[in-house]
């Protein structure tokens, strides 16, 4: 993946990097960015088995969805788009709120921001717009960018269960190419993903990654998606069962309806007015 997933933002820099330098474990900070060819060889197989060889590049998914905040829950729809891997939109329109998130690039450095009922329009924190923006379809995530961008590392982690499920369990990053050792932590830190791939399938069955308060990275906050249900479409498959979970917790549950693939929508799609 070209662009922003390769580039240190100085501002998160100056502002983060004592803090993450100090949390970031060696496993994912220490090697070059060069990958592990059994995590590449299952990446890649992950894939071929999602999509058979075709080409996507681009998704629209809409269907129904359950919210759930503490004691709040909201039924509704949602739309979630992505454009290659580096432009997303979530729209959610639930019976008592609506919300809308954008992920995209500019001037090579990635952003996003979001909308909530009033309609005001809101920056992303940019250290939560280092993982994937297309966190719900996996064949425009970091599972296919990290099999053609030389920046980002792949490491086979090992063999687990993952509820009940014998799955492989393979961690991308970013490596920048930058002298200093901080930033190049900080990066790591903030775009790991790890993925858990069905042992026999080697499609996935859950994205792990974390995000943080929007005025302190150094907070970290577990995010699970898991995927389940595939079903072929185009050639593709899709997961029509999709669910977010918050450091445990299930926050969002989505059931896919309709999926439409390589539409060419226009950048301005991935904008909020």
């Amino acid at each position: 993946m070209p662009g922003p997933r390769l580039l240190v933002c100085a501002a998160v820099c100056s502002l983060f990097s004592a803090v993450l330098f100090a949390q970031q474990p060696t496993s994912t900070t220490s090697s070059p960015a060069t990958s592990d060819p059994q995590a590449v060889a299952l990446l890649q197989e992950s894939l071929t088995a999602l999509t058979g060889g075709v080409a996507v590049s681009d998704v629209t998914l809409t269907g129904s969805a359950h919210r759930i905040a503490g004691s709040d829950e909201e039924l509704g729809q949602f739309t979630l788009e992505a454009k290659g891997t580096q432009e997303s939109k979530v729209a959610l329109t639930l019976s008592a709120s609506t919300y809308a998130e954008v992920r995209n690039v500019s001037e090579d450095s990635p952003e996003g921001s979001f909308a909530s009922s009033n309609g005001t329009v809101y920056p992303l924190a940019q250290h939560n717009c280092f993982t994937d923006s297309a966190w719900f379809f996996p064949p425009l995530s970091s599972l296919s960018s990290a099999l053609s961008n030389p920046g980002e590392n792949v490491a086979y982690v090992g063999q687990e269960t993952l509820d009940g499920t014998a799955v492989q369990h393979v961690r991308v990053w970013l490596t920048v190419q930058s002298p200093d050792a901080v930033a190049v932590k900080l990066i790591a830190h903030l775009s790991t993903v790890d993925w858990y791939l069905d042992a026999s399938s080697l499609l996935p069955v859950a994205e792990r990654f974390t995000t943080h308060p929007a005025d302190n990275a150094s907070v970290d906050l577990s995010i699970e998606i898991r995927f389940s249900n595939y079903q072929r479409t185009d050639g593709v498959l899709v997961p029509l069962h999709i669910q977010k979970f918050l450091n445990g917790g299930l926050t969002l549950d989505l059931n896919v309806t309709s999926v439409s693939m390589n539409t060419a929508p226009s950048d301005s799609d991935f904008q909020l007015q």
